[in-house]
Formats: C-alpha cells, structure tokens, sequence
C-alpha cells in the first residue's frame, strides 16, 4: 500500500529539519563564517528597517533598501560557498548513500514507518535513489546557483537566481501534487520507485499465501468431492 501524502510530507520535513542542523553545527567550522555571521545579523536588521519603511510607505526610501538588501544578500551568498558546497554533499550522502544502506529509509521516513522500494518491492539501488534525489531535493539547482556567482556579474546572477528559484518552486509543486493526487511523484515515476507503509510488503506477501492456501483447499475439497461423488455412481 502506497504511504499517504501527509505522512510523506511529515518524513520530508523531518529530513530538512535535520539537514539544516547539521549544516548550521557543521558551517561553524568553515571559511568565512565570522563574516556570514556578521552579514547575517546585519540583514536581518536591515530587514527590520525595511518593515517599517513599507508601513511609512516612502517609495524612494522603499527602492534603496531593497537595493541594499539585494546587494548584502549578494554578499551573503557569494561567501556561503564552502556552506553550500557541503550543504549540497550532505543531501547526497543521506538521500542517497544513507538512505540506500538503510533500505531505502531516512531517519524521517522511519519514525513515520514507511520506506521506498522499487516497482518491483526490491530495495532501491544507488542509481534510482540518485536520480529521485536529484529531482526532488535543491542540489542540481544549487550547484548551479553556486557555479553561476562565481562566473557572471551580479546584475546578471540575480536574474538567473531568480529564474533559478522559480524552477526549483516549480519542481517541489508538481511533485507534491503528483503524489497528492496519484500516490507516486514525478521523482518516483522517473527514478523508478514508490513509497509505501512500512511492512506492507510481507503483508502483501502473507495475504497472498493466505489467498493460495486457501485456493488449494477449495481445489482439493472440489476433487475429494468429484472422487467421492463418482465412486458414488459407480457403485450404483
């Protein structure tokens, strides 16, 4: 039986959840992260002016903090690099790697007791966990968007991170709404795979060698009948 989508969606959050803490505990031993630190808390009081300038409604001082607050968001990125880069690393190695020796579960998918498997109810192989990996979580886009700072003005990376962004918005809605209303994602339909309630395939299994049992009862109690039946007449 395919898992339900609130049930995914729970798994999927968890495993952000724990990606994000691991990359916060771990970029704090990475290049530039004092500086991140400082840009960080610079925006965020930049943001907080910002807030109170849209309520005064001052179109002209409204334009130059964005300006400015598009500028230390620049900055901000182009010195996440070692954050990003490990970042993306940390979701190949558990989404796939991890998530691949675990029999296709994450430590989301096992607290909500469900599992991925292949069409044909086999563990995953390396190969499909990528490619669902791949389409479902921000690490092709993010690489992208993090070759792309390096190598194009700014003016011209904003708008590429823009329509990168939009992509990516793009990719997260149409694979929610195939599994809200198909059970199976775009992910899962490329890469090969299903997610399912944990147990459900020895369930399937049982059911089944109930069903063949009890199929093989009724064929026997159908020729001891016929045996029985025949003789009957023969005697007569």
């Amino acid at each position: 039986m395919n898992a339900g989508f609130l049930r995914r969606l729970g798994a999927y959050l968890i495993d952000v959840i724990i990606i994000m803490i691991v990359t916060s505990l771990f970029s704090r031993y990475l290049p530039n992260n004092n500086k991140i630190n400082t840009l960080n808390n610079t925006n965020a009081n930049l943001l907080s002016d910002y807030m109170e300038i849209l309520q005064e409604g001052d179109e002209d001082k409204i334009n130059d903090f964005s300006v400015l607050i598009t500028d230390y968001n620049y900055e901000l990125t182009k010195l996440s690099l070692y954050t990003n880069l490990s970042t993306i690393v940390l979701y190949l190695l558990y989404f796939v790697g991890f998530q691949g020796y675990n029999n296709g579960q994450t430590v989301g998918k096992r607290l909500l007791k469900i599992e991925v498997v292949d069409d044909d109810d086999n563990n995953p192989n390396f190969k499909q966990l990528l490619i669902r990996g791949l389409i479902l979580y921000p690490i092709v886009l993010s690489l992208l968007d993090t070759i792309l700072i390096h190598m194009i003005s700014k003016s011209t990376y904003i708008t590429c991170s823009n329509v990168i962004a939009y992509i990516q918005y793009a990719i997260y809605f149409i694979c929610f709404v195939t599994v809200l209303f198909t059970g199976k994602g775009l992910h899962d339909r490329v890469s090969g795979t299903r997610v399912i309630k944990f147990g459900t395939i020895s369930e399937e299994a049982d059911s089944k060698v109930s069903k063949w049992k009890k199929t093989a009862e009724k064929e026997k109690e159908t020729r001891v009948y016929r045996v029985n039946h025949t003789s009957g007449k023969r005697k007569e």
